[in-house]
């Protein structure tokens, strides 16, 4: 399913306000949790909120810096500094850091590199005015071994990558490891499906080399996308491959699919439809006859019984199944912005090899 643009910016903007709304919450429960005030700082920007997200990533880089966490510190001071130069505490955090010899490269650097032509299937389109994108985003340098961002962090910069190399990883629960979706070069691009989703990240991206990125935030991404229709379909292209790409590694850690052949899984990630949700989005309603299994990309869903009351019955995450026509009595609605896909349940019963599938779906309602 392909959305407009128009549609794509009323589902991120709802989104993220009911995570601005989550995550206000969160602070007032966890005030010394960084996290929760990052995540704060996250939604507030990404709805144009520019005194909040200053506030909330100050508190972080305070709670970061008390803890000695001198990394995390000053790669939050580069975000406040690029929205308010003169803000005294995160200025002081930096003459403070340099002053001890810390680590330049977290530094924006003020010279614009040229946009290099994409090459391969991860890179964007070799379009000469792309090149104006310089003009709009943040030049930033990470030494090899840094995180750009993590699987489950909210945030919906889009990263090119200028020089070096980046590694986009996922988590595997099943082996509590990492799996690589994808290494990108020069020309390639990043972070498009938080971007038009306003999910979390679903996955991590880590610099394999000395790199230099250019990080264009979401509002002036948003602008540039109002006249370049292009760009858009670009970001909606690739994000769709890499959401299949997503899928297809968190196949290969489910029974049966485990089981089966590469070639196997690519026929039925095939017949797989997407389906985007907002937070609060009802997936299926308590009575319907959804014959369809629903498998979890991103996000988080909760199963519950509706009523004056609601009662919460289950949590599925990233990976979980679930047999949509075994909920007689319960709804599913999406916890946050979230990726779900369907297979009709009649290509299970029509497949036997995935006839372990329909025990496992039904083992999670």
């Amino acid at each position: 399913m392909v959305c407009t643009l128009g549609e794509c910016m009323r589902l991120f903007r709802r989104g993220i306000a009911a995570e601005l709304s989550l995550s206000r919450a969160r602070t007032e429960k966890r005030p010394q949790d960084p996290r929760a005030w990052l995540r704060r700082a996250d939604a507030a920007e990404q709805l144009g909120d520019k005194q909040e997200t200053v506030a909330a990533l100050f508190r972080a880089a305070d709670l970061h810096a008390s803890a000695g966490g001198r990394a995390q510190v000053m790669t939050l001071v580069r975000r406040i500094l690029d929205l308010d130069p003169a803000h005294a505490g995160a200025r002081r955090f930096h003459s403070l850091f340099l002053s001890s010899g810390g680590d330049k490269a977290l530094v924006t650097r003020p010279d614009k590199p040229t946009l290099a032509k994409g090459r391969g299937e991860h890179a964007i389109a070799s379009r000469p005015d792309l090149g104006d994108l310089t003009s709009v985003g943040s030049v930033v340098e990470l030494r090899a071994g840094s995180v750009v961002f993590s699987e489950g962090e909210f945030g919906s910069a889009i990263y090119f990558v200028l020089e070096g190399t980046v590694a986009v990883e996922v988590s595997d629960r099943a082996q509590l490891t990492s799996r690589r979706l994808a290494r990108l070069g020069p020309g390639a691009f990043f972070g498009e499906i938080a971007f038009l989703t306003g999910a979390r990240r679903p996955a991590t991206v880590v610099t394999e080399t000395d790199v230099v990125l250019l990080e264009i935030a979401p509002d002036a991404m948003r602008e540039r996308l109002v006249h370049d229709r292009l760009l858009l379909d670009d970001l909606i292209r690739h994000g769709r491959r890499r959401l299949l790409l997503l899928m297809a590694a968190l196949l290969a850690t489910i029974p049966p699919f485990s089981a089966l052949s590469p070639e196997r899984r690519n026929e039925i990630i095939r017949k797989l439809h997407l389906r985007r949700l907002t937070a609060d989005e009802i997936l299926i309603h308590r009575g319907d006859r959804a014959e369809v299994v629903c498998f979890v990309a991103f996000g988080r869903l909760e199963v519950y019984r509706p009523g004056p009351a609601p009662c919460s019955l289950q949590k599925l995450e990233r990976g979980d199944v679930l047999d949509a026509l075994s909920l007689a009595t319960a709804s599913v609605r999406a916890v946050e912005p979230s990726c779900v896909f369907l297979l009709p349940r009649a290509e299970l019963e029509s497949d036997p090899a995935l006839v372990g599938l329909r025990r496992l779906a039904a083992a999670h309602t």
